[in-house]
């Protein structure tokens, strides 16, 4: 199979970043092949060997945002990883910011140690469920603490307040919404995938 010169100005040679389930993993671009249809992907992190036929972002050198995907179609051992040439992705992908209705399985644990519910959330932002008139309240109030899903991912973030909104459930709480800053936007990416993850299920 022969690829345009098009497709095979979308695949560098060098590093790279891919964003695989939960993980943000570096790595290199190696032996790329747009004849073949492949390249391969070395990690310079240890990290446990994917599933074949998972979907992967990709960051090349330098890009501020996932710029591309492909489908793993090999995993040699855990070192080499064969992977399809790389789709772009439209900018509206780079940067969405699904939200999720929260279950149990999502808390927001303050720098004090107390838990928060979450009444929904996506890589940009969480509802933090407060009692009535409790909680960071008025535009730009912050709170900082760790973003933690149940058997799986951790995050770091500084919320900043947006709004409150009663609870549509519970008259006896409120919703407030917060914007969120991780620590990079390669980690928003990979909490995005997550969430998107969830809702195709």
């Amino acid at each position: 199979m022969v690829f345009s010169p098009s497709v095979a100005s979308r695949i560098q040679n060098g590093p790279a970043e891919l964003a695989l389930g939960g993980d943000c993993v570096p790595g290199l671009v190696l032996s790329a092949s747009a004849e073949l249809g492949v390249f391969l992907f070395v990690p310079t992190a240890e990290v446990e060997p994917p599933r074949e036929g998972s979907r992967v972002r990709i960051r090349w050198a330098g890009a501020a945002d996932f710029g591309a995907e492909a489908e793993l179609l090999e995993v040699e051992d855990e070192e080499r990883w064969v992977l399809s040439v790389p789709a772009p992705l439209a900018p509206a992908r780079q940067r969405r910011s699904t939200r999720l209705r929260a279950e149990e399985d999502w808390v927001f644990v303050t720098e004090d140690g107390d838990e928060v519910e979450l009444f929904d959330l996506s890589a940009r932002g969480l509802g933090l469920v407060f009692p009535r008139g409790e909680g960071p309240q008025g535009r730009g109030a912050t709170l900082r603490g760790t973003l933690v899903q149940a058997g799986g991912g951790r995050w770091k973030a500084t919320l900043c307040c947006t709004n409150v909104r009663p609870h549509p459930d519970d008259e006896r709480h409120w919703v407030v919404g917060t914007r969120m800053t991780l620590a990079s936007p390669a980690v928003a990416e990979i909490l995005d995938d997550v969430v998107e993850a969830l809702i195709d299920g």
